[in-house]
């Protein structure tokens, strides 16, 4: 039978000394002794039902949490037992921040809230030791106390903190009890908080560590999630156990459809059972602890039959049975080592190339000026058949100098091309130089010009597009002599603003021989021609989709046989029309596609565009008289300062005099997409005060 000299394990409770195994008091003691050890023993009764009933309670709590229960009702729920089995009347429980975890309090109601920071420090601060007060109104502080203010205020009266402690040592948080009596916290009552605090900082710890293994976990899947390259895991018999999104995306298979099935799947039948024998025999040979990382080069198989070059990577995972694949596509690499190849040989070929330039001309200024002087000379002029003779020789060396020339500017148009940020005119280009040009065409060519003088300026220089359009010249009149010496030839020359409101398309178009779709399709390529040998370089149409990419714009050839063919180069505007900081517009017409191509504008020339909702925020209002009234303009323009209030509209409505001194400039309201650039670049002037309109 067990021994029942101890009828409790709460220190300061003295139990009595029993002379028989039984549970009744000796025989013959006094009546006072026998009534003052059955009172004891009712009450250590009382204490054991009482441990019963909060352990009890605890061992619930424990198994809830561990079935995956919500901390904060349990944690609660301990804090209730707190208060039921001692005499204090509330309390909580204060949980300190860890790593993600947000700080927080929960009270003995199921109450949870965020951790508050009281930036003032208080006496009542929990600590990793005890803290007790008998009678908070006894404290004495030199400071205001925040904390113990409410507290008092609160009618509480008796205090006392237990620290939550880690296994580790570290503190984790506190459990507080508050009673409405002052009193001196007994032995048994800080036994009982001692004991829920061991069971309450278990509780915290675990789940604590349940939260970031949790966290740290999501973050290795995003991670794996966002990675390029096919990650599975497979066991030593090569079945899949997981796999990542970029799987799908490598060999078209979903990750979840390819879940148990063998790694060999992703590989063509007639190298399967090779490599499949060659990884399961690594696995079972070397054994995951002394596995070596394995590579290899193979061709997989996608999931729609196709096959691809990738990489194989296959390494142990530490101290598990497991096995980490990741697959890596190839192509892409492929691709770019073979660009980088292409790269080397075209950089040889530019250095040969300018050394074959500087050469040619070395070679040829000394021969051109015998040329010139043999050409004269009286004993060439008085033999005819001579004068053939240098005629001939006189036009092969021009051939010659033509084709160093354009090496030498494919070679070295970068390093030699002046800043073209300012940009050109066409206008003023083409009035400059258009004479010149026009002198390569054949005799009664017609050339139709087509090119407004207020255009905005395009990020080109003067030279470079001086040579494009004289290639592009040269091609056409060639085109149109094929036709024959009787037919008429047309040429046209035109720039128009770009459906993108942010580029001008300067088209070369003549009504030549035409190409074929073959000979379109190849016409910008360097080095290809259709004339003979000796007639053509290859170099011309190159020269100008040269030109068209240094400016960052394009260029697109459309022809057909007998018909003609049209060159265009899309220019961008240049980059000094922009301006050089931020200023908001708000465009208010009643055309709703003008209006878009306005904004479009505005933006590429470096404006920020705002909507109608937001013009209070705009510095500059570009209205159409039609559905703004001056008295809504003038109240915008009175908000703030410097803002500018721009018409566009008939003139009919601009010299209204209603608008006078409220409009800061006026454009005419245009009906075709020219016109309408033509009035931007002329608002973007009024905008700076470069012009004045007003």
């Amino acid at each position: 039978m067990r021994d029942h000299r101890s009828s409790s394990s709460l220190p300061g409770h003295k139990s009595p000394v029993w002379t028989r195994k039984s549970n009744v008091p000796p025989l013959g003691m006094p009546d006072s002794e026998r009534t003052s050890l059955a009172d004891e023993l009712a009450d250590a009764r009382v204490r054991i039902a009482s441990d019963l009933l909060v352990w009890s309670r605890v061992r619930d709590a424990s198994a809830r949490l561990v079935n995956n229960g919500d901390l904060e009702p349990l944690l609660a729920e301990l804090l209730g037992v707190a208060v039921d089995v001692t005499s204090f009347n509330a309390g909580f429980i204060r949980i300190m921040s860890h790593g993600d975890i947000p700080a927080r309090v929960i009270t003995n109601t199921g109450g949870v809230s965020r951790m508050c920071r009281v930036s003032d420090k208080s006496v009542l601060d929990p600590h990793n030791v005890h803290l007790s007060f008998p009678d908070l109104c006894a404290i004495k502080t030199p400071q205001p106390d925040r904390l113990l203010i409410a507290a008092i205020e609160s009618g509480f009266r008796g205090f006392h903190a237990t620290p939550l402690m880690s296994r580790q040592g570290h503190m984790i948080g506190s459990i507080t009890t508050l009673s409405n009596r002052p009193g001196a916290t007994d032995e048994r009552d800080q036994h009982v908080l001692d004991l829920l605090a061991r069971q309450a900082a278990d509780f915290i710890e675990w789940r604590m560590a349940g939260v970031m293994a949790s966290q740290s976990d999501a973050r290795l899947h995003s991670v794996l999630d966002s990675v390029p390259d096919a990650i599975l895991t497979i066991d030593p018999r090569g079945r899949i156990w997981s796999a990542n999104p970029a799987t799908a995306s490598i060999l078209g298979y979903q990750p979840i459809s390819i879940i148990g099935q063998s790694i060999g799947i992703m590989l063509p039948e007639r190298d399967r059972e090779k490599w499949m024998s060659r990884l399961v025999k690594s696995f079972s040979s070397d054994g995951f602890e002394n596995f070596v990382i394995q590579r290899h080069e193979i061709r997989a198989l996608h999931k729609d039959g196709a096959e691809l070059e990738v990489e194989l990577v296959v390494s142990a995972v530490e101290h598990q049975p497991i096995f980490t694949a990741v697959i890596r596509d190839l192509t892409e690499r492929r691709a770019t080592a073979a660009r980088l190849r292409q790269s080397d040989r075209l950089a040889a070929l530019g250095t040969l190339a300018a050394g074959l330039g500087h050469d040619m001309n070395n070679v040829l200024f000394p021969i051109r000026a015998h040329l010139n002087a043999l050409s004269v000379a009286p004993v060439v002029k008085s033999q005819p058949g001579d004068t053939d003779h240098v005629t001939a020789i006189m036009d092969g060396v021009r051939y010659l100098q033509q084709l160093a020339d354009g090496l030498h500017y494919l070679v070295n148009s970068d390093e030699n091309s002046q800043d073209s940020g300012a940009g050109i005119r066409l206008a003023a280009w083409w009035a400059g130089t258009g004479a010149l040009r026009s002198k390569s065409l054949p005799v009664h060519t017609e050339v139709k010009v087509a090119i407004r003088g207020d255009l905005p300026p395009v990020g080109v220089t003067a030279s470079a597009l001086t040579q494009a359009v004289l290639n592009l010249f040269v091609n056409a009149g060639e085109a149109i002599a094929a036709r024959g010496a009787d037919w008429r030839g047309h040429v046209r020359i035109a720039a128009v603003a770009a459906p993108d409101g942010r580029s001008i398309v300067l088209s070369v178009e003549d009504n030549g021989i035409g190409m074929s779709e073959a000979v379109r399709a190849s016409a910008l390529d360097m080095f290809f021609t259709t004339k003979p040998r000796g007639l053509g370089s290859g170099l011309g149409l190159a020269l100008v989709s040269r030109v068209a990419k240094q400016a960052r714009g394009s260029v697109m050839v459309e022809s057909k046989e007998g018909t003609g063919t049209t060159i265009s180069l899309e220019l961008p505007f240049a980059t000094q029309h922009l301006p050089s900081f931020s200023i908001k517009v708000a465009v208010s017409l009643a055309d709703g596609r003008a209006a878009a191509f306005v904004q479009s504008v505005l933006i590429s020339n470096g404006y920020e565009s705002v909507k109608l909702d937001d013009a209070a925020e705009a510095d500059v209002w570009l209205v159409d008289p039609r559905i703004v009234t001056p008295h809504d303009a003038l109240v915008w323009s009175a908000k703030r300062h410097g803002r500018k209030v721009i018409l566009f509209g008939k003139s009919h409505r601009l010299q209204r005099k209603d608008w006078r001194g409220v409009a800061a400039g006026a454009v005419e309201r245009a009906e075709d997409f020219e016109d309408l650039l033509v009035g931007i670049n002329r608002a973007c002037e009024i905008i700076h005060g470069s012009t004045d309109h007003a």
